[in-house]
Order: C-alpha cells, then sequence, then structure tokens
C-alpha cells in the first residue's frame, strides 16, 4: 500500500495494527478520488468487485459499475465534494454474473494535508438482499394497486351496466307499475352487489395481500435479530430501512380495505361504526367539528338497514367537506316509536336547491342522487333542505314497522 498518501502513523506499531484492520475488516474498503479513479482497496472489496486486487489499483470505479448505475454514482461523488458529510447510494455491479450484484457506499470526503488530491473513503458491503426485499416490496405494492384498480373497473363496468338498465326502465311508458317494481328490484341488486364486492375484495386484501406482508415483516425482523447478534451496526442499517417501508404498505392495506367495508359495521354494529366514521372524519377535517347525539339503542335498528344507514352517513359527511365550507356539523339518530331518523345538518354556505334541482342530472352530480336512492329503496323518506348562506340539512325516515 501507498502508506506515504494515505496513512501518516506516528509510530511503526500503530501502522502495523491500521493496516492489519484495513486488510482483514470483513467489510469493502475503498480510498479513490473524486473522479472515482481507485487508490486503494482492502481484500473485501476486490472480493466485493469480483477482481483480483492488483486490477483494481489506479482504475476507474465506473469500470466496474453497471452502466444504468453509473449516474447515480456520480451525483453520490458530486454530492459528498458539495456537502463533505457523510452520503450513501446504491449501484449494480457491472460484474456479469446470473444475478445483478447490488453494493452500497457509504462515503466521506476526507483532507489529508500533503495529500495531492481530495480522497473519498467509502465502506462498500453486498446490498443484494435488501435490494431483493425492496424490489419484491415494490412488486407487492404495484400489484396491489392493480388488483383494486382492476375490481373498481369491473365494479364500476357493473354499475354503468345495471344503471343503464334502471335509466331504461324510467323511460318506458307502458305498464307503468311493473317497471317501477322492476327499477327497485334492480336497483337493490345493484346496491348488494356493489356491497358484496366490497366485502370480498376487503377480504381477499386482509386474508391475502396483507397476512403476506405480515409474513415480510416478520421475517425481515427475525433476520435483523440475528445479524445484529454477529454483525456491526453498519451491516443491518440498510436492512433496517425496509421495516418501515414494509410497515407503511400493511397500514396502506389496512386503510383501503376500511374504505371498502370497515369490520366494525359487521362485528360490533352500526352505532359503534357511526362514532368511529364521526372520529376519523374529524382527524381527517380538523377544522371540522361534530356534535353527535344518539337516542336509541343497537337492537332498534333492523339490520337491512345498518348498510344503507352507514353508506348515507358516508355520502353526506363527504358532501359537507368538498363543499360546504362548514366548520359545525350536528348528527342526530333517534327513533320515536315506530320512526327511525338520521338527520346531519351543517352551518356552511349551503345552495341554491331549487336551481340545483332544476338542473339536468347530469350536472346534479351522484352524491344527493345515491343518498335519495339508497333511501328509496330501503323504504326511507329522503329530504334535504338547503338555503345559500344558511347551511345544508339532510333528513332520512324509516317506518321501521314495514321493514
Amino acid at each position: 500500500m501507498k502508506e506515504d498518501r494515505f496513512f501518516q502513523p506516528t509510530c511503526a506499531s500503530f501502522k502495523r495494527r491500521y493496516a492489519d484492520l484495513f486488510e482483514f475488516v470483513p467489510i469493502g474498503y475503498f480510498i479513490f478520488d473524486s473522479s472515482g479513479v481507485i487508490a486503494d482497496v482492502n481484500s473485501a472489496g476486490a472480493r466485493l468487485l469480483a477482481t483480483e486486487r492488483h486490477r483494481l489499483l489506479h482504475q476507474s470505479l465506473n469500470d466496474f459499475i453497471h452502466l444504468e448505475s453509473q449516474a447515480v454514482f456520480a451525483a453520490h461523488r458530486q454530492l459528498l465534494l458539495k456537502t463533505r458529510s457523510l452520503q450513501s447510494c446504491d449501484v449494480q455491479r457491472a460484474k456479469p454474473g446470473q444475478n445483478p450484484v447490488w453494493l452500497h457506499f457509504e462515503s466521506l470526503v476526507i483532507e489529508n494535508q500533503g495529500a495531492a488530491r481530495l480522497q473519498i473513503r467509502a465502506v462498500v458491503k453486498d446490498f443484494t438482499a435488501c435490494k431483493q426485499i425492496e424490489i419484491t416490496l415494490r412488486k407487492t405494492r404495484d400489484e396491489l394497486e392493480q388488483r383494486v384498480a382492476r375490481r373498481t373497473a369491473e365494479l364500476e363496468n357493473s354499475n354503468r351496466q345495471l344503471r343503464r338498465k334502471i335509466t331504461e326502465c324510467e323511460y318506458s311508458q307502458a305498464a307503468l307499475h311493473e317497471s317501477s317494481k322492476e327499477l327497485r328490484i334492480l336497483s337493490n341488486q345493484l346496491l348488494s352487489a356493489e356491497e358484496n364486492e366490497r366485502s370480498r375484495i376487503a377480504r381477499e386484501l386482509h386474508d391475502g395481500i396483507g397476512q403476506a406482508l405480515s409474513a415480510i415483516k416478520f421475517s425481515v425482523e427475525n433476520c435483523l435479530s440475528r445479524l445484529r447478534k454477529n454483525a456491526d451496526p453498519p451491516e443491518v442499517k440498510a436492512l433496517e430501512s425496509i421495516i418501515p417501508l414494509t410497515q407503511k404498505t400493511i397500514a396502506e392495506v389496512r386503510r383501503i380495505v376500511e374504505a371498502l367495508r370497515p369490520a366494525m359495521l359487521d362485528d360490533l354494529g352500526i352505532l359503534a361504526t357511526v362514532t368511529w366514521v364521526c372520529r376519523e372524519f374529524q382527524s381527517i377535517y380538523g377544522n371540522i367539528r361534530i356534535k353527535t347525539r344518539i337516542d336509541l339503542g343497537e337492537e332498534d335498528i333492523p339490520a337491512l338497514l345498518k348498510t344503507v344507514i352507514y353508506r348515507i352517513l358516508q355520502e353526506a359527511l363527504n358532501n359537507v367537506a368538498k363543499h360546504s365550507g362548514a366548520d359545525q356539523i350536528q348528527l342526530f339518530f333517534s327513533k320515536t316509536g315506530d320512526r327511525l331518523e338520521l338527520t346531519v345538518a351543517d352551518n356552511g354556505v349551503g345552495f341554491d336547491l331549487e336551481r340545483v334541482m332544476a338542473a339536468k342530472p347530469s350536472r346534479r352530480g351522484f352524491g344527493l342522487a345515491t343518498m335519495r336512492e339508497r333511501a328509496g329503496l330501503s323504504g326511507g323518506v329522503f329530504g334535504i333542505h338547503a338555503v345559500a348562506g344558511e347551511g345544508t340539512t339532510i333528513r332520512v325516515a324509516w317506518d321501521v314497522s314495514s321493514i
């Protein structure tokens, strides 16, 4: 080694100890200049590049880095020279082989007195296993997005087909009574199909991809636990970064499952779900306060209405968040005799109800129409009161004796 250029030991014994550490440490160690020309490398580093050590000296590291990673390595060197602080990057080795090899660089600029040029010293380790896990996680996430998009497209296509059938029936003049009855049957089938599809997708996400991600996280944590016993912290640092990514993906799967259909609705009932929906809404829209008053028990609500109530409440709150500009919502849920009533009122900007209802159906949006349709098909009566500048009140009532 060229000790006079890179090492300035104070005594011969220190020089020998430092040289032994440099040579026999199991992690690759490189010394190169700002252009990437190698000045020195230990045996572990030579093994990482699959090249004899003497063939690496005075050669450019770019010659041993895959063409697609050379720009990354160049940017890494430029950032080092600019910040003069510890930086890291991942590059693919250029040495041909059956499988790609990824290397993780952690580099620092060293300004030695008497050295002709700035030196960059880098600790390098094999990052292939971590990279494969990262690629697998990314592939799983992409597959999840494609699967949800495909399922959503199928559902939307089914909705369009059924709605087209409903529209055709609405314009039929013959056998008006039978057409109305058929509309109700088809719409119920549409809503049932939608809920069944949501439940099925939610189960598939939870039982399939969700469990697979949890297994990956568990395996990575076990691997880390074993590595920490036998390896220095720098060797496991990259692997530790995989755990937050996995946890974030698991949380995203859970969010999608809850958005499709909350398990709480089936497990705990509609009242617990209403409370949860309000709490989640306020966590997202912190500027809107919800005041709730619930004057009935779970046993007062027919099972057939629970999903309908949840979807109407969900749509009503979404409309408030999107259009009202309100800072307060009042939610009342009560039962008087056989009359079950849900009211959602806000103090927002309101709107001109007559003008909106006189507009073409395509310009009204689907929010009000969907709530009205769900209420009507479940035997309820939908009402809305809105005045520009005075807020909006939505009220849905059911006679439970006929359900």
